[in-house]
């Protein structure tokens, strides 16, 4: 990703790093089936752009914070349990979830 936007004489690759970067974090990989974001924080993360064209927030209403805790544990439990599914046909996976 980063060798598409970088200058061709990459000099400004830490400039662009970045974007890249949060580009990669907010894409749904194949071998998981997730974003990065999505695995680290239960939900995906609102861009900049998503603000600015008040695109659908997909938060929950407001709660609690035990309510949030309580939540994101479930959404996360979730998500590693699927990902452990969908890898375990790609690829064993190699740590588990320490309860």
């Amino acid at each position: 990703m980063l060798g598409k936007v970088v200058a061709e004489n990459q000099k400004d690759w830490d400039t662009k790093l970045p974007f890249v970067m949060a580009a990669y974090r907010a894409s749904q990989h194949e071998s998981t089936g997730y974003s990065p974001n999505y695995l680290v924080f239960g939900c995906e993360l609102r861009a900049p752009h998503d603000v600015a064209l008040d695109l659908p927030k997909t938060r929950d209403e407001a709660m609690s914070y035990d309510g949030y805790a309580s939540k994101l544990d479930e959404k996360l439990r979730y998500a590693y349990r699927a990902v452990k599914a969908h890898l375990g046909r790609s690829a064993p996976l190699r740590f588990e979830c320490q309860t």
